[in-house]
């Protein structure tokens, strides 16, 4: 672990050693969003969601 001290908050880096996930929630490219809709932080105590609807860029 390493602690890296940034402004006002404390950062903490981890290596992680093993994954568990359930079969088809996630692959090698990340989470299925159709599947499961985990929260992320935004700042302080406010959290988001991803929506499950796919956006594709134009070619």
């Amino acid at each position: 672990m390493n602690r890296l001290d940034v402004g006002e908050s404390t950062l903490f880096v981890f290596e992680v050693l093993k994954v568990k996930v359930r079969p088809g929630i996630a692959d090698e490219w990340g989470f299925d969003f159709g599947k499961v809709n985990i929260p992320l932080h935004g700042a302080g105590r406010v959290f988001h969601r991803v929506e499950a609807r796919k956006l594709f860029a134009r070619r």
